[in-house]
């Protein structure tokens, strides 16, 4: 069975920004972090204007990911 890591990684990989937003808000619950709460705003931001998020956002939610692979 794929880690939250795998998941996580695939969903980026493969643009799917509403599956890592879900995948995300199961990890981290009723506690996000202050980081991946303003990664979500601006990223549903951008989806619902029918816009990639720009290129400094997806950054930051691949070091995001990154940081839940060493945990």
């Amino acid at each position: 069975m794929p880690t939250i890591f795998d998941q996580l990684q695939t969903a980026y990989n493969n643009v799917l920004w509403a599956d890592l937003i879900k995948l995300l808000d199961e990890h981290f619950g009723d506690t996000p972090t202050p980081q991946y709460s303003t990664l979500k705003q601006t990223i549903e931001h951008y989806l619902t204007q029918g816009q990639m998020p720009p290129p400094a956002t997806q950054q930051s939610l691949q070091m995001l990911i990154n940081k839940l692979k060493k945990q």
